[in-house]
Parts: structure tokens; sequence; C-alpha cells
């Protein structure tokens, strides 16, 4: 799929009813996708990332990881 397309997927789901169980009267929506925001901060770093020295790519990740207050990653299951 198209990067386009992934993205106009997401923005359609906004807002869409959610599963709910059997006896629940509450329905709660779909948010908003923050897709969008993650292209752009990937984007942000393509040109450290491509032209600097592996010390610059380990400090532009920590700045990009700071600015969206990554706090933790999860573990990798191998």
């Amino acid at each position: 799929m198209r990067r386009r397309t992934v993205l106009q997927w997401f923005a359609a789901a906004a807002g869409a009813e959610l599963d709910h169980g059997y006896g629940v009267t509450r329905i709660r929506y779909q948010p908003a996708s923050p897709a969008a925001a993650y292209l752009a901060q990937l984007e942000a770093l393509r040109g450290p990332l491509l032209s600097a020295d592996a010390e610059s790519k380990r400090r532009a990740i920590e700045a990009a990881l700071e600015e969206a207050r990554v706090t933790e990653l999860p573990r990798l299951l191998l």
C-alpha cells in the first residue's frame, strides 16, 4: 500500500465506532491517528541519518526522542 493511501486509511478511521461487548451501552470512538506526526518526525531525521557521523546520528535521535517525550522503548522479543 502506498504511503498516501495508508495515511488516508488512517485518517478515515478517526471517529469510527469501536467494538463493544454484549450489554455495554457506552459507545467509544476511534481517536485520530498520530501517523502523520510520525512521518514528519522521521522526515526530520532523514538529513542527519544520511549524512552525519555515528555520534551526530546518536545525538539527533536522542534529541528527537526527547522532543517527542519518549521515556522508554519496548523490549524486542527475539
